[in-house]
C-alpha cells in the first residue's frame, strides 16, 4: 500500500513497483490508508509519506503498528532534517527513506522488507 497525498509520487512508486510481482494499492491520507488496512488486513507492505494533510504518515504508523503487527512499514518524507524520518522509525517503521526518491534504493529497500518475517523492527 502505497500513501502519499501527491498524485504524482503515487503514481511514480505504483509504476516503479513491478504490478507482475507487487499488487499495489495506492491511498492519499492516512485516514483513508487505515480505513482500506481494515477492509483488506492481508497487506504486507505499507509505504507513507510523513507530511500530508489530514492524517499523517506519522499518526498512521502509530495507529497501525499496535494493529497490525506483521506489516512492513517503509517512510518517506521530502522534510529536512530527518526528524520526522527518526520519529517514525522510533514509531515501528522498519525503514526510512528520504526525498527524493531514489528509485533503485527504493526498490532495494522494498525487496529486503518483503524477505523479512515479521513487521515489527
Amino acid at each position: 500500500m502505497i500513501v502519499d497525498d501527491e498524485e504524482g509520487v503515487r503514481e511514480l512508486l505504483r509504476e516503479t513497483l513491478p504490478a507482475a510481482v507487487y499488487e499495489v494499492i495506492v491511498c492519499s491520507n492516512g485516514e483513508k490508508a487505515i480505513a482500506r488496512l481494515a477492509e483488506e488486513p492481508v497487506v504486507d507492505l505499507l509505504i507513507t509519506d510523513l507530511v500530508m494533510p489530514g492524517q499523517e504518515g506519522i499518526e498512521t504508523i502509530a495507529q497501525a503498528r499496535p494493529e497490525y503487527a506483521q506489516l512492513k512499514i517503509l517512510a518517506i518524507s521530502a522534510f529536512s532534517g530527518g526528524e520526522h524520518l527518526r520519529l517514525a522509525k522510533v514509531l515501528g517503521a522498519n525503514e526510512t527513506l528520504a526525498k527524493p526518491l531514489d528509485l533503485t534504493a527504493l526498490t532495494e529497500r522494498v525487496r529486503a522488507l518483503m524477505r523479512r518475517g515479521i513487521g515489527r523492527p
